[in-house]
């Protein structure tokens, strides 16, 4: 391989094969070099820049695998997958507007792809824009109205608009299709909790909370906050907290509940490592 290596050094191809040996060794760093090198070589091939891209986005390298996305896109005709993913990764780190343009392009050539719509969905919910984030998740489901994934997404866009019986009703839809799904059935209990009906969410929350996942901790703990449970629901938030240190949420939802509680000095520094989490790669 050494011999091939330097051989091919100025191969983009070698050089991409080179990235993946030195990822498998656990050489990231080497592998995101050999990758902006051979992303230099194959400055043109948009397939590849695609490629390389992946890549550098599963290695963390989240400017560089901007870049490559935005390469790829860049060539004369069409091309969703690049702008795809280009808007995700873009939605994903903060840049928000940028995401929204690169997505709604996507939807504009392929109109008959739900997974375009969703993906233009989260980005309008990564701006805040709940209404027109619920309008690209229901022209999703008109397209696939069996989506486990987009029904769920659906029905917390409604629930951030305190639209609570529409949240519901997506996630019936949604636990129709997963009977077993915990985190449906208690995202269903929640919604039911703020349209006035909890009967079934104390079932729900006994289910879940045996599940020691950062999603089950986290949203048992808002639930049993909002049946006035502090102690239980504290823990619950702390326990995701721990189960999932780089999330910004729990922090947030610790300082919220701390404010609440008037530990001022506890919500600022909670808020403060939340805030710190949150700021854009």
């Amino acid at each position: 391989f050494s011999k091939l290596l330097v051989a091919g050094q100025e191969s983009a191809r070698v050089l991409m094969l080179a990235a993946d040996v030195s990822k498998a060794r656990g050489d990231d760093a080497e592998a995101v070099a050999r990758l902006a090198r051979a992303m230099e070589l194959a400055a043109g091939d948009s397939e590849f820049q695609l490629e390389a891209g992946l890549r550098l986005e599963e290695l963390g390298a989240v400017d560089l695998a901007l870049t490559a996305y935005a390469c790829a896109a860049r060539r004369k005709e069409p091309f969703p997958r690049a702008l795809s993913r280009l808007g995700l990764l873009q939605a994903k780190h903060g840049f928000a507007e940028d995401a929204l343009l690169n997505l709604a392009k996507v939807v504009q050539h392929l109109p008959d792809r739900a997974e375009a719509y969703n993906d233009l969905a989260v980005a309008y919910g990564v701006l805040g824009d709940y209404a027109e984030a619920l309008n690209s998740f229901e022209q999703s489901l008109h397209l696939r109205p069996d989506s486990f994934e987009v029904l769920i997404n659906a029905g917390r866009a409604a629930e951030a608009l305190w639209e609570h019986q529409r949240a519901v009703e997506y996630f019936r839809r949604a636990l129709s299709l997963k009977p077993d799904s915990s985190k449906t059935k208690l995202l269903l209990g929640l919604s039911q909790l703020s349209g006035e009906d909890s009967d079934n969410l104390g079932k729900i929350l006994q289910e879940v909370a045996v599940e020691d996942t950062y999603e089950a901790q986290f949203n048992v703990g808002i639930a049993r906050m909002a049946l006035d449970r502090f102690e239980e629901g504290w823990s619950a938030l702390e326990r995701a907290r721990d189960l999932a240190p780089d999330r910004y949420e729990p922090y947030c939802m610790l300082g919220f509940f701390a404010g609440l509680r008037g530990r001022t000095k506890d919500a600022a520094e909670l808020y403060g490592k939340g805030i710190v989490l949150n700021e854009p790669s």
